[in-house]
């Protein structure tokens, strides 16, 4: 499963969030208002006059469905940890799902406003708030048994620098986990493709030395070192085998990171609680 929120330019510009899901659904016959009532809350948000009158975005599965009592109950958690702090009364969201795209989607819609005092709520600031989502994410595909998008056998691209995580070692795990799966695809032949991968990513390469890499990040460039980064690297059995061992670390290390994930997510929910 992956998370995804629609920037506020792209939902600004389109047609509301209702009006969309209306005219896909009449086109696919496969979408379900699961909670909520969409006209209802885009008319609420809609009203207020706020610049952005609303919060989309989806949980993506790889799976083509799931069943609903699991739904129900990562559609319950999500809610708890993003409006942490607010009551069931204070904050309206709905629920649709879609499988018109052979794999299931639960798209959210929240109209950004709280109910009690009828003050903008923002649910989501993306600097603050990716490193709730990236846990929350982790914790529910380790526990619901969901396609991990992050193991290296799943991965069809690098990790975008949007989704790149704040803290440097998982960063730098991230873009190495990508590029490994990219290698053991054979869709990266040397390191003038392993550049390439980056900036396709959408990264600034800051430097180029005989034995790494660096990308530019907000803060302290990232730099990436082993054979991937080197000047001489080109594909051979020996990095095939270097890639499946890494598949294999990966896998081993699953329970250390869902107890990190969760942790993390339990302590972010607890800042959120307080306001802090």
């Amino acid at each position: 499963m992956l998370i995804k929120f629609f920037g506020n330019k792209a939902v600004a510009v389109r047609k509301p969030a209702w009006i969309t899901c209306f005219v896909r659904a009449k086109r696919t016959r496969q979408f379900q208002v699961l909670r909520g009532d969409l006209i209802c809350r885009s008319l609420l948000a809609e009203s207020c006059g706020f610049k952005n009158a609303y919060t989309v975005g989806c949980l993506s599965f790889e799976e083509e469905n799931i069943p609903d009592h699991h739904k129900t109950a990562i559609m319950d958690r999500f809610e708890k940890h993003v409006f942490a702090g607010l009551e069931k009364d204070q904050y309206n969201i709905t629920w649709v799902e879609h499988t018109d795209k052979s794999r299931l989607e639960l798209n959210f819609y929240i109209p950004n406003v709280e109910l009690t005092s009828q003050k903008r709520l923002q649910p989501y600031y993306d600097k603050a708030d990716r490193p709730l989502i990236e846990n929350f994410k982790q914790v529910i595909n380790h526990e619901y048994g969901l396609s991990d998008p992050r193991s290296p056998d799943k991965q069809q691209t690098l990790i975008t620098r949007a989704d790149l995580p704040t803290e440097k070692r998982s960063a730098l795990k991230e873009i190495d986990a990508g590029i490994s799966a990219l290698v053991q695809k054979g869709l990266i032949r040397n390191r003038d493709d392993v550049i390439e991968a980056l900036k396709q990513s959408g990264f600034e390469i800051a430097r180029v030395t005989p034995k790494n890499l660096s990308i530019k990040t907000e803060g302290q460039n990232l730099r990436l070192k082993g054979a991937f980064y080197e000047q001489d690297f080109k594909f051979s059995a020996d990095v095939l085998r270097e890639c499946q061992a890494r598949q294999r670390d990966y896998d081993g290390e699953s329970e250390t990171r869902y107890r990190t994930a969760r942790e993390r997510l339990e302590s972010a929910t607890g800042r959120r609680q307080q306001g802090i």
